[in-house]
């Protein structure tokens, strides 16, 4: 697939394209129930091509976990001006108060 590790990623994909591609295209929701709280995740897309979707992902969030690549030059790239940073942006124009941003180094 030309990834490093796509292990778990493709577990909320559902489009045959998104698994043919390993990329995700669209947003996909898995809801779940705590004693306290209704729980949904949302996974939106990481990739540029699809920023409409990531949109309509986090505009209906009330928090969000960013996961970033972190092998060599991986980190790096996502969090320039033209990589992942741009996604926090959005998560402050949509009222998201709560923003976790981690790294994944998959050679680890």
């Amino acid at each position: 697939m030309g990834k490093s590790s796509f292990k778990y990623a493709w577990i909320l994909d559902k489009l045959k394209a998104e698994c043919e591609y390993a990329i995700t295209i669209d947003i996909s929701l898995w809801k779940f129930e705590t004693s306290k709280y209704y729980v949904t995740i949302i996974d939106a897309p990481g990739h540029r091509d699809f920023i409409k979707n990531v949109i309509t992902g986090a505009s209906q969030a009330d928090c969000a976990v960013l996961i970033d690549a972190a092998g060599t030059g991986e980190f790096e790239a996502s969090i320039s001006t033209n990589g992942q940073t741009q996604f926090t942006e959005y998560t402050r124009q949509f009222g998201i108060r709560h923003l976790q941003q981690c790294g994944r180094n998959s050679s680890k």
